[in-house]
């Protein structure tokens, strides 16, 4: 007879706050941002964790914020070729196994696309936002700085079912498998040193 095991993993972790009102819902969120922002020039940060639907959180901040500016950093990525060159031989042709890595997102990110966008935001005045992994390299300094954390499961989820490409890639219709070691043994590495 052998004994159950029971896992105390939890899929669905949470953070309890016990001394600030938690938002919950575009609406509340974004009414609470708007009360923060000064006028004049002000940076809004909104630095993500790879998986999160960084296209919605744009849509939403933008319809209720009307920023004059904003970014997503995954536009000063390099394309995907290069990256997937760069990673290549830590991840190397086994489908499960990899190599523990060193790598900086800032290892991922094109230096004249990112200057091109510094550029462009500092010659504007008014409400600027950029978003995305790695907005925190693209914005030298910010007025308010947003994280948006991700569960590993939830982003498994987002693998299986399509909906989300690795770092820099383009590769959402991969499969579920090849995402994940790219994600194990890469982005989520990569995502963890900047946070």
């Amino acid at each position: 007879m052998s004994k159950q095991c029971i896992s105390n993993y939890d899929k669905y972790p949470q953070v309890r706050l016990s001394e600030s009102p938690c938002r919950v819902g575009w609406k509340e969120i974004t009414e609470a941002l708007k009360g923060t922002i000064k006028p004049g020039s002000y940076v809004v940060c909104v630095e993500c964790y790879p998986g999160c639907f960084e296209d919605e959180i744009a849509r939403e901040l933008v319809q209720a914020l009307q920023p004059r500016f904003v970014a997503l950093v995954r536009d000063c990525y390099l394309p995907p070729s290069a990256i997937e060159s760069i990673t290549a031989r830590d991840l190397g042709d086994d489908p499960v196994f990899a190599f523990m890595n060193k790598y900086e997102l800032s290892e991922f990110l094109d230096g004249s696309k990112l200057a091109q966008k510094r550029d462009e935001m500092q010659s504007l005045d008014g409400l600027k936002i950029v978003i995305g992994a790695g907005a925190s390299l693209l914005v030298e300094k910010w007025d308010l700085l947003i994280y948006c954390d991700m569960a590993r499961w939830e982003i498994q989820q987002r693998q299986r079912a399509g909906r989300i490409s690795n770092l820099g890639l383009e590769n959402e219709k991969d499969r579920p498998s090849l995402k994940y070691k790219r994600a194990y043994f890469i982005d989520w590495r990569v995502a963890d040193r900047l946070k």
